[in-house]
């Protein structure tokens, strides 16, 4: 309990900071492996016995075993997205790079389907979203470079 409550104060006090600017919000694992979301996607942080759970504005939350965190910190997130560095309102892929869940941003109103496809040009994936919900879950997926097709438009993602 006393770890929780550590972990908490400490996610929400440097969240409170004036003079931190951070973007995201970095989960490095014992393993290694890092997971970024961004601050503005993320409704709530809580725990669940032994996890931290990161509720997101719209998707399925993400668990995180206390035990398996070697690091919570802000940072920020590096993309490969070129439509959020030049300002263009096309459709947008976060976090990129993702482990587990990529989120759309900039989605046209109703529902579409949207393709995933490898560098070879094979169709990976496919899926159905609305603005209301737009995750897809990534998990399953090789580790590399994909394209994402989506209401006529192409935008780039990497799976790590």
């Amino acid at each position: 309990m006393k770890i929780k409550t550590l972990l908490l104060f400490g996610i929400l006090s440097m969240a409170l900071l004036p003079s931190l600017n951070a973007q995201g919000l970095i989960i490095k694992m014992q393993d290694g492996t890092e997971n970024q979301l961004l601050i503005s996607s993320v409704s709530k942080l809580s725990f669940s016995g032994d996890q931290l759970v990161i509720a997101p504005k719209s998707g399925t939350p993400e668990y995180y075993y206390i035990d398996g965190i070697q690091k919570l910190y802000f940072g920020v997130i590096t993309s490969v997205d070129e439509n959020l560095q030049d300002g263009n309102t096309g459709i947008s892929v976060f976090p990129n790079p993702a482990t587990e869940t990529i989120t759309l941003i900039n989605l046209p109103e109703g529902k579409g389907i949207v393709k995933i496809f490898s560098l070879d040009g094979r169709l990976i994936k496919q899926a159905t979203l609305s603005p209301h919900d737009p995750a897809i879950d990534i998990s399953k997926l090789h580790s590399g470079i994909y394209f994402l097709v989506a209401d006529g438009q192409t935008t780039k993602f990497i799976k790590r």
